[in-house]
């Protein structure tokens, strides 16, 4: 037997949820924002072996921090004051960069968010 339709339409409710774009990034249960490590260890990287490029001109130039970047040749293999150790120096202190501070937040990571950013 078919059904009847009824003459009453039930009412719509006319009021939708706007839709956003925005998705929570790195938002964890409990609503805890927990660190980006990656981001974080690329950055401090680029800016330590650019440090490390930037004073290794200079020292060629003027002299500036020779005992420091003496320090550096004793640690980096093949680094020498000289464009081409700029360039072998900025790429060092970019590994040397990303790998120590990954480790220091990963470790901050897991102290802080006990566990739960992982």
């Amino acid at each position: 037997m078919p059904r009847k339709i009824s003459s009453k339409s039930s009412p719509r409710n006319t009021r939708r949820p706007i839709p956003t774009n925005k998705k929570p990034n790195n938002i964890k249960n409990n609503n805890e924002q927990c660190f980006n490590i990656r981001a974080f260890s690329l950055a401090i990287g680029t800016v330590w072996g650019f440090a490390i490029f930037i004073i290794t001109l200079i020292a060629k130039s003027n002299g500036y921090g020779l005992e420091f970047l003496n320090s550096i040749s004793s640690l980096y293999p093949g680094y020498e004051i000289s464009l081409a150790g700029a360039i072998v120096g900025g790429l060092y202190g970019f590994v040397e960069g990303i790998i120590g501070v990954y480790l220091i937040a990963k470790l901050y990571s897991f102290f802080n968010c006990n566990s739960r950013c992982r």
